[in-house]
């Protein structure tokens, strides 16, 4: 849809409320792809829960080596 949009000459962005790492890592994996992007809605939850995700000292999301998303769901 990103790759479209551009096509179709639209600018993008990339963006969430309040979201487990699950969904900002998917986002993370496509970034590169648009224009804008604030994935920071992981950070306002009071317990995430899945492990994996951490955030670069450049505020940058660096995705796990790990297959897929490289996440891990903790056990409560």
């Amino acid at each position: 849809m990103l790759e479209r949009a551009r096509e179709l000459g639209f600018r993008t962005f990339l963006g969430c409320m309040e979201e487990t790492s699950v969904g900002i890592a998917a986002s993370a994996a496509v970034a590169s792809l648009a224009d804008w992007v604030d994935l920071d809605g992981n950070l306002l939850l009071a317990d995430d829960p899945f492990s994996g995700l951490a955030l670069g000292p450049d505020c940058r999301w660096q995705l796990p080596g790990r297959p897929g998303l490289g996440l891990e769901r903790l056990v409560s």
